[in-house]
C-alpha cells in the first residue's frame, strides 16, 4: 500500500504538469518536445458505490503515467464532460457536446499557436466521443500539420476486449466494471463497497437502456428506469487487483499508440 501511495504521489507531482510549471519552464519543455497530453474527465455517478469523480480520476492517472513514461507535458484535466444525460442524480454536472467541442477547439488552438504540434487526448467519459471526434476534425481542417491522438478509456476496443477476458458479463454503454476497478486501484478509498448494487437485487434491463438512449436520454426517465444510477449489473463486481492489471495494460497500449507520433513531432 505504501508503494502504491508513493507512486500516485509521484504522479501527482509530475515535473511535466503545466499546473506546476512557469511559462518559461513550459517554453523550455516545448522546445524539447512540442507535444501535450489533455485528460478529459466528468462529474457523473457510477452506481451507488462510485463517486462522481471516477472518470476524472482514471483519466488523470493514466495521463500522468503516460506523461512520466514518455516525458510529455501534461495539461490540467477538464473535469466536466457530456454528463447531462445523468443530471437527475445529485451533484452530476456537465456540458453539451457542442460546448465541449468548442472548449477543446479554443484551448487546443491556443496551444497550437504557442508551438504544440501533437495533442494526445485521453478521454475518461463514455459520452464525450461525439464532441471529441468533431473537435478533432475541425482542428485538423484548420491546422493540417497538427497531430491529434484520441484515446478513450471506455470505448477503445483493445481495452474492452481485455476487460472481457476477465469479466464476461456484457455491459451496456459505459464500461463500469473496468472504470470502477481502475479507480479502486488508483485510490482504494474511493469506492463504497457497502453501497454497491449486489446481485441479489433486481438489475436493470439493457434493452431499456438502449431505448432510453434512442429516445433522447432524458435524465428524469433514466432515474426512473435505473434508480441506482447504473444500467447493468457490473457495479457489484469491481476488483482493485484487476484494476492494477488494467492500469498496466492501458499504459502499455497508450505508449504503443503515442510513441510513433513523437518520432516525427519536430517535423
Amino acid at each position: 500500500m505504501a508503494d502504491l501511495k508513493e507512486q500516485h504521489q509521484r504522479l501527482a507531482n509530475s515535473p511535466y504538469s503545466l499546473s506546476r510549471l512557469t511559462f518559461r519552464e513550459v517554453e523550455k519543455e516545448l522546445s524539447r518536445l512540442p507535444a501535450l497530453i489533455v485528460p478529459l474527465g466528468g462529474c457523473e455517478p457510477y452506481g451507488e458505490c462510485g463517486p462522481l469523480g471516477v472518470a476524472s480520476v482514471c483519466a488523470e492517472a493514466m495521463a500522468a503515467a503516460l506523461s512520466e513514461k514518455l516525458h510529455i507535458l501534461l495539461a490540467p484535466a477538464l473535469a466536466f464532460g457530456c454528463s447531462t444525460p445523468y443530471n437527475a442524480f445529485g451533484g452530476t454536472a456537465g456540458v453539451t457536446p457542442r460546448t465541449l467541442t468548442n472548449i477543446l477547439c479554443e484551448t487546443i488552438r491556443q496551444w497550437y499557436r504557442q508551438g504544440f504540434r501533437t495533442m494526445v487526448i485521453i478521454d475518461g467519459l463514455y459520452d464525450n466521443s461525439e464532441a471529441v471526434d468533431l473537435a478533432a476534425r475541425r482542428l485538423k481542417c484548420a491546422h493540417p500539420a497538427m497531430k491529434i491522438i484520441l484515446f478513450s478509456l471506455q470505448r477503445d476496443e483493445r481495452i474492452r476486449a481485455f476487460i472481457g477476458q476477465y469479466f464476461h458479463e456484457k455491459e451496456s454503454g459505459r464500461a463500469a466494471y473496468g472504470m470502477l476497478s481502475l479507480a479502486a486501484y488508483i485510490d482504494p478509498a474511493m469506492i463504497r463497497e457497502g453501497a454497491a448494487v449486489g446481485p441479489q437485487q433486481a438489475l436493470p434491463d439493457t434493452e431499456r437502456y438502449r431505448t432510453w438512449r434512442k429516445r433522447g436520454a432524458d435524465p428524469d426517465q433514466y432515474r426512473k428506469l435505473f434508480p441506482h444510477a447504473c444500467s447493468g449489473s457490473t457495479t457489484h463486481g469491481f476488483d482493485p487487483e484487476f484494476g492494477r492489471e488494467l492500469f498496466g495494460f492501458i499504459l502499455h497500449v497508450l505508449v504503443d499508440t503515442v510513441t510513433p507520433s513523437l518520432k516525427s513531432c519536430h517535423q
